[in-house]
């Protein structure tokens, strides 16, 4: 039976030196043979001689993860390659079952999300042996977040599963965060530079105006009036960014200084309609 590390939404970094470090005491015939590796606990390189594991990841729908300059970059300086299975996000929960009734797992399970592995379902393959437990190896071989586990316990009690083990590792988000993963908004560059447009939009004026520019300027050149100047796809990208224009953050119930406010009835938002509607009689 092969057990794996469970890693969430967490990087691979913080534990790879942990995952090695359970590894080791592996008895079986199947797991990655790593009980002559020598294990670095800080710095890098985390293994001093080269080493491929396995780590099954759901597909982003962005950029492979081999291809990632933040994991290459890790891998030159980690001495540790990863060999991917990306499976599609529709059918990762699936495939995640499939490879646990099978016991035929990757060395590490990365970006599973609690909607496809539930903490019950932890407890049940920790119990089995098929999930390792890191609560002991964090303090020694990931002391940053050791030091946020005993900042904030509440973080410890939210990753620890019921059997009182912590089989995977968290996102951590504290105040403002990038949005990065919802869609950031691009501008044509070869539209800017045909326009001749130095200055980006500070205001939702500047901004609606030079998408009128980009419609009837013709900045593609073929002497006809055929740009789209705005698209998205049911506005996943846009409204983030856009809501932000008019001093909102969410679009469903927020804390507003104390109070509860659902975002939709407020003013902010219906002015944020009229001018979302606006845009959008002007792009088509």
């Amino acid at each position: 039976m092969k057990k794996v590390t469970l890693i969430k939404v967490a990087s691979i970094l913080l534990v790879s030196a942990a995952f090695l470090a359970a590894c080791s005491t592996k008895k079986d015939s199947n797991a990655t043979n790593t009980s002559n590796i020598k294990v670095n606990a800080t710095g890098f390189p985390i293994v001093n001689k080269k080493l491929t594991i396995s780590l099954m990841a759901p597909n982003t729908g962005m950029a492979d993860w081999k291809n990632m300059p933040t994991l290459t970059d890790y891998a030159k300086k980690t001495n540790i390659n990863l060999k991917y299975n990306t499976v599609p996000m529709s059918d990762f929960s699936t495939k995640l079952n499939l490879a646990f009734a099978s016991q035929d797992l990757s060395d590490i399970i990365y970006a599973a999300g609690t909607d496809n592995l539930t903490p019950a379902n932890e407890t049940t393959y920790g119990s089995q042996g098929q999930l390792l437990p890191l609560e002991k190896l964090i303090p020694k071989y990931a002391p940053n977040l050791e030091k946020l586990l005993k900042a904030d316990p509440s973080i410890r009690k939210s990753i620890t599963t019921p059997d009182g083990h912590i089989y995977s590792l968290p996102l951590i988000s504290r105040n403002a965060t990038a949005i990065w993963p919802m869609g950031p908004m691009w501008y044509n560059g070869a539209w800017l530079k045909k326009l001749n447009v130095t200055t980006l939009p500070k205001t939702t004026d500047e901004f609606y105006d030079l998408m009128m520019r980009f419609k009837n300027d013709d900045p593609n050149g073929n002497g006809q009036q055929d740009e789209i100047p705005l698209t998205d796809s049911k506005l996943t990208s846009i409204r983030p960014w856009m809501m932000s224009a008019f001093g909102m953050l969410a679009q469903g119930v927020k804390n507003d200084n104390g109070k509860v406010v659902y975002t939709p009835t407020t003013d902010r938002y219906k002015t944020y309609l009229t001018f979302m509607n606006k845009m959008i009689r002007m792009a088509y």
